[in-house]
């Protein structure tokens, strides 16, 4: 049975292609074989550090992205994960991944991460239920000068249907690895799709060589020849690059079996201190008498933190950290402390130069980890209550005062005219109980809900803590 997206999609091709009008029989079948397998990937970016009283601006967009295993594995372009050790309140992290097939939603989340070819794996959250098949590549590796085509997406006016563009190979890329250049101009949402022969066979996945920033990589562009490319490919990454083929045969059969590791820290923990800073402006400087070219005062000391296990207190002002001087005197310098304290690295002992009560002090402090953050944090999401719930993590309890040992979860999202959102269950709530049941962390809580699925009864009460106050909530399910 043919999918009724690809109808559309396969005559808008043909229609923009007449070179391919003796081959449309050829093509045709070749499109029907394989378009199945190339699907959409919605996805939802964040801030890696939100800032306070909020979870800040999000982004939503869409990659195309490559079915390639039967137990629900996708690959796709890593163009949504940053690079490693940028400024957090200044990165995107993706959130949420979710594929989109006639009418119905699917989750996937991360599992692996290629940063030399910027390629991203997906996994399904449910593959039994998954209608999109895997792709079917064939063994052989591709050949310069061979016809093919690229299967992409067409945009948001056709629901992003599966299309293609017909192309040849250029060349392999010496000293590139095991990749190939192509002939053809390659839109944004081709970036992650399948290659195909005239057969429907899969040959590889579209990728992209991103430019080292340097005279080497304009050197590279133009041996790839198709300068063109670069331009369409600007949107894709965080740097440009051009459009190569990489091959299924010796490479992805082998990325596609095992997932390289989902790496998305530096390769050294960062350090944290655990501390809400203020920058030590001259005017304060002065009025207090503090030496120096600048410092951070301490305007609270986060529980648990390493910045607390040293002796911290509000109103201290860090001058030194490893004997580096703190050269802060604006907001915009703040950047710079944290850099110098994400830069020494978790679990180093460093000598911290303070200022406290007039007088010129060391504390010796050992650098902690940086927690989990709300972004990064585990979710549950329960579709027919319509809410998503997520782990508690260090900055919401901070951002919303919540009392240091309360526990539970807090709700994440709320879907409108949900059953959650009819009872009055709202965002930022830290559910504690279910059922009379206590769920001090995420796991507790999705057996309790376990258990309401099961039973199914005429009302289930939530117990609910939003800001200082608590409140029981019933919820009645229409099941």
């Amino acid at each position: 049975m043919i999918n009724r997206h690809l109808v559309p999609a396969l005559l808008l091709a043909l229609a923009v292609a007449p070179a391919l009008a003796g081959d449309e029989a050829r093509i045709r079948k070749a499109f029907r074989k394989a378009g199945p397998s190339v699907v959409p990937i919605h996805y939802t970016l964040r801030l890696l550090e939100a800032p306070e009283g909020g979870q800040g601006n999000k982004i939503e967009g869409v990659l195309c992205g490559v079915v390639a295993g039967p137990d629900g594995l996708i690959v796709t372009t890593a163009d949504v994960f940053p690079d490693a050790g940028g400024d957090p309140r200044q990165t995107f992290m993706p959130t949420r991944f979710a594929i989109k097939i006639a009418g119905r939603e699917f989750t996937a989340r991360a599992v692996g991460l290629d940063r030399d070819r910027n390629l991203a794996f997906l996994k399904v959250d449910n593959p039994e239920s998954f209608p999109a098949p895997p792709a079917r590549f064939a063994s052989r590796s591709p050949r310069p000068g061979e016809r093919i085509l690229l299967l992409g997406l067409l945009g948001e006016l056709h629901e992003y249907a599966p299309t293609f563009t017909e192309t040849r190979i250029v060349s392999s890329l010496a000293g590139k690895g095991q990749r190939f250049a192509l002939e053809a101009l390659v839109q944004d949402l081709t970036i992650g799709g399948l290659a195909v022969n005239l057969k429907g066979e899969g040959l590889g996945i579209i990728g992209e060589d991103l430019l080292e920033s340097s005279p080497a990589g304009t050197a590279a562009l133009a041996a790839a020849g198709n300068v063109l490319s670069l331009f369409s490919s600007l949107s894709q990454g965080q740097r440009p690059g051009y459009p190569v083929l990489f091959p299924y045969a010796g490479l992805l059969d082998d990325l596609i079996a095992s997932p390289p590791a989902l790496d998305l820290d530096p390769p050294e923990r960062r350090g944290w201190l655990g501390i809400i800073m203020q920058p030590l402006s001259r005017d304060l400087a002065d009025y207090w008498q503090v030496p120096g070219p600048g410092g951070v005062i301490i305007g609270s000391v986060l529980d648990g933190s390493p910045a607390e296990e040293a002796g911290l207190q509000v109103g201290d002002i860090i001058l030194e950290v490893d004997d580096a001087p703190v050269r802060v005197r604006e907001l915009r310098d703040l950047t710079r402390f944290r850099e110098l304290v994400q830069r020494v690295g978790a679990g180093k002992e460093v000598p911290l130069a303070i200022f406290r009560g007039g007088e010129r002090q060391i504390v010796p402090l050992t650098l902690g980890a940086r927690p989990k953050n709300v972004f990064l944090a585990e979710q549950q999401e329960e579709s027919e209550f319509g809410l998503t719930v997520k782990e508690l993590t260090f900055d919401f309890v901070q951002a919303t005062n919540t009392p240091s040992d309360v526990t539970g979860v807090f709700v994440a999202e709320i879907e409108n005219a949900g059953w959650a959102d009819v009872a009055g269950i709202r965002v930022n709530d830290v559910i504690t109980a279910v059922q009379g049941q206590n769920v001090d962390d995420l796991q507790e809580f999705r057996l309790a809900m376990e258990q309401v699925h099961e039973q199914q009864p005429e009302n289930v009460v939530f117990f609910l803590r939003r800001g200082m106050r608590t409140r029981f909530v019933p919820v009645s399910p229409d099941w």
